[in-house]
Parts: structure tokens; sequence; C-alpha cells
């Protein structure tokens, strides 16, 4: 099943239909945000889905040159899909054919809430609230996947934009104490190895994005290398 928003499709299944009714209208606000005050836009062929099984996700929206090989070695590759659905409220697969962004719907978000996430952001008011902030996060990141910024980068301006989508800030001020005054200890082959053994280092990474898009706007800086 499917319904059209800023002209980008919003697959979802039998019995998802107000998840997807409220994805919908998130996308609309957040394409429109993005263009109007980063000038970014929404890759063609983006398809917005209600995020059920991150397996199928990764398989359904794969280009069709790799769906027989991803079907072939399911088995190298399931376990880790699976490991971050199992945390992540949402995901952005950057398909240089067509970029495919995952939801999942208000039951699921609530099994994915993790310590960490408590220790960064603030509450969401209500269900409905938390999937339009998922959506505007993951719909920001397949807007800016072709920049190939760094994840620190990345996952600052996707936080931001879902502050101007909703319209107050959803950082917790103390996540101000995880600023790393040297991004580029993200990019650090040591940094990735303590992050596996630790998730608990990414909220340096979040934070240090975060606040650093927030210095960046108020002094009226660049966010984006020229394009």
């Amino acid at each position: 099943m499917q319904l059209q928003a800023a002209g980008i499709p919003i697959v979802f299944q039998a019995g998802c239909e107000h998840p997807a009714r409220v994805i919908a209208q998130a996308v609309e606000k957040t394409a429109g945000v993005l263009s109007r005050l980063w000038n970014l836009s929404v890759p063609s062929r983006t398809t917005v889905h209600v995020l059920l099984d991150g397996p199928q996700f990764v398989e359904d929206t794969a280009p069709k040159r790799w769906k027989a090989a991803l079907r072939f070695t399911r088995p190298l590759w399931r376990s880790r899909v699976e490991q971050v659905f199992s945390v992540a409220g949402g995901w952005t697969l950057p398909w240089k054919e067509a970029p495919a962004v995952g939801v999942k719907p208000p039951e699921l978000l609530s099994e994915a809430q993790s310590g960490l996430g408590k220790e960064l952001f603030v509450a969401p008011r209500s269900p409905e609230d938390h999937l339009v902030q998922i959506t505007a996060h993951e719909l920001t990141h397949a807007c800016t996947a072709s920049l190939r910024l760094p994840q620190w980068h990345n996952e600052g301006l996707a936080m931001r934009a879902v502050d101007h989508v909703v319209g107050f800030q959803t950082v917790l001020e103390t996540s101000k104490d995880w600023i790393a005054e040297d991004p580029s200890v993200f990019e650090s082959r040591r940094f990735r190895s303590q992050a596996r053994k630790e998730p608990r280092e990414l909220l340096r990474l979040y934070a240090t994005g975060y606040w650093a898009v927030r210095h960046w706007e108020d002094q009226g800086l660049p966010l984006f290398p020229a394009r």
C-alpha cells in the first residue's frame, strides 16, 4: 500500500495506515523545511517505508542488480542488520538509484528506545511526535548522503533539522558535556573500535555534531562544504 507526500511514496502494510499518515505529514513538512532553510532537496526516486523488519527492508529496497547477491549472502549480513534494527528508530539506506528511508511504527519505536537516547534527547511528547522526529531525522540523512560528510557532521545536521521541523530544541542541554574539542577523533580507527565495544562513546559523536551545527547557524557560518 502507498500514500504520496511531496511526491515521495510512503510504503506500508495493511494495519499501518495511521503511522503512514503521520509519516506522510512529516515528510511533507520536512521536505519544505530542508528546501527553505538549507536548499536541500529529496533525491529522486526516494521512498519512505513503515519499517517492520530490517532484513526485509534491505532486500525490498535494494537495486535489482544487488538482490540476487543479497539473497545468496543473507546468512552473512542478517545478524548485523537485525542488531541495528533492534536499537534504531529509523534507518536510511542511501542506495544510489533509489534511497530508502524506514521509520518504525510507535509500537516498535518504544521497544527500540535506549538509555543512550534518553541521555541525549528531550522525551517526545507523544508517539506521533516521536514518529515525526524520526522521519525528519532520517529524511535529512537521505538528502545529505551525496555530500559524503563525516558522520558527526551528518548526524548533527539531522538532529538540528528535527528542531526546525518541530519548532523546539529536541536535544538536552546536558549533552554539551559530551562535546569533543576535535571532531577528527571520530574518524579514527581507535574511536570506531571503542564505539563497537562501548556504544556510549557515540554520545560524543552525536553531541559534537549537533552543537557544532548550532554554533555555525548562530554565527551565520556555512553548514556545508562548497557545492
